[in-house]
């Protein structure tokens, strides 16, 4: 029989998130792509999405905004 695989996931403790926000959000100045990074690193960390899960998103099927208000 085959060794069962073993799989191991690792998280971010709070300050370690905290400072990954910190550093993403003072590079999405500087560019268009590093401000989509941010946004891709916020959607992970609020949503507990992996990497590919995030990256593999379709926008318009998977992410759903909900309607503008026009405020009218």
């Amino acid at each position: 029989a085959l060794p069962r695989a073993v799989s191991s996931i690792e998280y971010l403790d709070a300050d370690e998130a905290t400072s990954l926000l910190s550093l993403v959000h003072r590079r999405s100045t500087e560019s268009l792509r590093d401000g989509v990074l941010e946004v891709a690193v916020m959607l992970g960390l609020l949503a507990g999405l992996r990497r590919g899960e995030i990256f593999t998103a379709v926008w318009a099927r998977d992410v759903v905004a909900p309607p503008i208000s026009s405020g009218i």
